[in-house]
């Protein structure tokens, strides 16, 4: 078997290379190696007393090993390493005086790699999978006693950026399958809801997200490790059954065995919820996620230990009905979830086409009428809406943001005013839009969920392929990751709306359903945006002020150039630490048709010429993009007059 391949000292040329397949039992994942005369499995044969960190051991008796501080030629306050997912990164430990040899560990995924320097020096480095941090071990003989070497370990963090996978599987068939990373397994991951934990919390380390596993008819749960483990539901069983409250457990004793679990049908959103009604030491939040049961047409709360129950709605039964009692109250296919501090839930009702909230043990109307679709704004049962999905509430403002068709809806609280903020309800499209212009023209297609991110408001814009992120003033929409052209789970690195270099090493996403936010960070990886994907999970981490770590500055005045000849443009590349640049130059006529691309690397610092031509007179432009190892990217116009 033969397939094309990209090496990873030259990400910008790819070839063909050979494939072997080795067969393995049923029960063993099988392996694949390509041949791209490059060390991917190099094994370790140095003979210096490195310790294992897989085994904790090491190859000469302990007394021989004498603890260094600080560490004998390393730096004594290591930072923070930055890396693009699949770009290769050279890393320096930029020893102070001669080392025996330096190791480097890390843990890849599941993987643990170990890389042996010997006399130090840089490597090579190329991360395809999370990385926590980056272990260093240097050593150097004593002289002062024979036989002995001194030692020291440095961990330093590693801060990788893109799309980058947390858990499930893109390729392999779905299923239902707990585990850790790539070993789970969904069949539809649909609805997420990022659960805080509580520092010092004596349960110890408590899930990350909740995943609704639409598909499996399932609750699962997501640990910061990626461990997958089902919370409640049968897989593949749907169906609508509560836990037992006491009082029917103290029948179940007179009645006989137990009903079983409790069942769901096609769950779709989610949201997590902790208030307290009397607020003191002595009275405890109370914690619990609500779910769209959408198969069942009704409004499940679900406890972090498994218990479940009907918080409105009347199972099996679709139509519409306000009620005082919550539980004689009826939906039609429920989608997009919020709760205010107050406890008062907001429900997208989305066959009736309108906004219901849930508040004091009664289920009433908010906006919209019942039936009736439209496009139309207005107060309370003036509003129409056609499509309704997922929403989310402003964090510093009164209003729902909700997603309606093709578009992001303002909905204030508490009268109901619905004004359209973003696209065309009943119009598709896809466009990135600057502060300043026309924010109600097709730019979305099919947004299906929406969280509140410290860089604006990130919408799973499933049309597109594509996550977007909105700025909290509602003037601005640009795409973070994904590619319309591309329905497939690729991790890579964040294209940032800007297309450019490196197109093969973007993350691409496959119809992406709904977002989660994780505004503390989670364990020892920083903040990042979760998205359901195809059958798996993944995370969107990036920099909103990235783009300052790059700059592209143009040669002043303008360039002047002729009708059909070549003209030369100059541009200086500026970035953080004189990182390496990867960069496209795109030359434009004034009617906006490319005319011919160059593509390259440059150093930090670097000035660069390109050459190209146009066929028009008129205003020229050479559109600059780049991108660093560290996965930032930048992007500049430059004017060309054309004579």
């Amino acid at each position: 078997m033969r397939v094309r391949a990209m090496p990873r000292s030259g990400p910008a040329e790819a070839g063909e290379a050979s494939v072997m397949v080795l067969p393995f039992p049923a029960e063993v994942a099988g392996l694949v190696g390509a041949s791209l005369g490059e060390p991917w499995g190099q094994s370790f044969t140095s003979d210096l007393p490195f310790l294992d960190p897989e085994t904790g051991r090491r190859p000469l008796p302990g007394h021989r090993i004498i603890p260094a501080e600080p560490a004998p030629g390393m730096p004594g306050t290591p930072g923070t390493l930055l890396a693009g997912y699949g770009i290769p990164f050279t890393f320096d430990p930029r020893p102070t005086e001669p080392l025996e040899g330096v190791r480097l560990a890390y843990r890849e995924g599941n993987a643990l790699v170990r890389r042996d320097q010997c006399g130090g020096g840089a490597v090579e480095l190329v991360w395809r999978g999370r990385v926590a941090s980056l272990c260093l071990e240097a050593l150097k003989a004593s002289v002062k006693e024979p036989g002995k070497w001194r030692s020291t370990i440095v961990h330093r963090p590693v801060d990788l950026r893109g799309v980058l996978p947390f858990c499930g599987s893109a390729v392999a068939p779905g299923g239902h399958q707990d585990g850790e990373g790539p070993s789970a397994r969904f069949q539809q991951p649909f609805g997420l809801a990022h659960l805080p934990g509580r520092s010092g919390d004596p349960r110890g380390p408590r899930p990350l997200l909740l995943v609704t596993d639409s598909g499996s008819h399932v609750l699962r749960t997501v640990t910061p490790d990626g461990q997958v483990a089902t919370l409640c539901g049968q897989p593949g069983q749907p169906g609508h059954r509560d836990s037992r409250t006491l009082l029917g457990k103290v029948g179940a004793l007179l009645a006989g065995p137990a009903a079983g679990p409790p069942l769901f049908r096609s769950p779709t959103h989610a949201v997590f919820h902790r208030w307290s009604s009397s607020p003191g030491p002595f009275s405890p939040p109370w914690e619990e996620a609500v779910v769209a049961d959408s198969g069942n047409h009704v409004i499940r709360s679900v406890r972090l230990d498994g218990r479940v129950a009907t918080l409105a709605g009347t199972p099996g039964v679709a139509g519409y009905r306000d009620s005082e009692f919550a539980r004689a109250a009826v939906f039609n296919d429920p989608q997009g979830l919020a709760v205010d501090a107050q406890g008062r839930v907001y429900v997208a009702d989305r066959g009736n086409r309108v906004i219901r909230v849930i508040s004091g043990g009664a289920v009433t109307t908010l906006a919209g009428r019942a039936g009736e679709a439209g496009t139309a704004d207005g107060c309370g049962a003036q509003a129409r809406f056609t499509d309704l999905k997922g929403m989310c509430l402003h964090p510093r403002l009164a209003a729902l943001l909700m997603l309606d068709g093709h578009a992001l809806r303002w909905v204030m609280l508490p009268e109901g005013q619905v004004r359209t903020l973003l696209g065309v309800v009943d119009l598709p499209g896809f466009r990135d839009l600057e502060e300043g212009e026309v924010m109600r023209q097709p730019c979305l297609n099919d947004p299906t969920g929406i969280t509140c991110t410290q860089a604006g408001f990130a919408i799973a814009d499933h049309g597109n392929h594509a996550v977007r992120i909105v700025s909290h003033d509602g003037r601005s929409v640009r795409t973070v990751a994904g590619d319309p052209a591309q329905g497939v789970t690729r991790c890579g690195l964040v294209r940032d709306g800007l297309p450019g270099p490196l197109d093969e090493a973007y993350g691409t996403l496959e119809g992406p359903w709904t977002v989660a936010s994780c505004p503390q960070g989670h364990g020892r990886y920083d903040p990042g945006v979760f998205v359901t994907s195809g059958r798996c999970l993944a995370e969107i981490h990036h920099q909103a002020e990235g783009r300052e770590a790059l700059a592209l500055m143009g040669a002043a005045p303008p360039p002047e150039a002729a009708v059909g000849e070549t003209c030369v443009v100059i541009f200086t590349v500026e970035t953080k630490a004189g990182l390496t640049v990867h960069y496209t130059a795109d030359f434009l006529d004034p009617d906006g048709d490319r005319r011919g691309r160059v593509q390259g690397a440059a150093a930090g610092g670097e000035t660069v010429a390109v050459q190209g031509r146009f066929d028009q007179a008129g205003a020229g432009k050479v559109r600059v993009r780049a991108v660093t190892c560290q996965g930032v990217s930048a992007g500049a116009e430059l004017e060309v007059r054309v004579r």
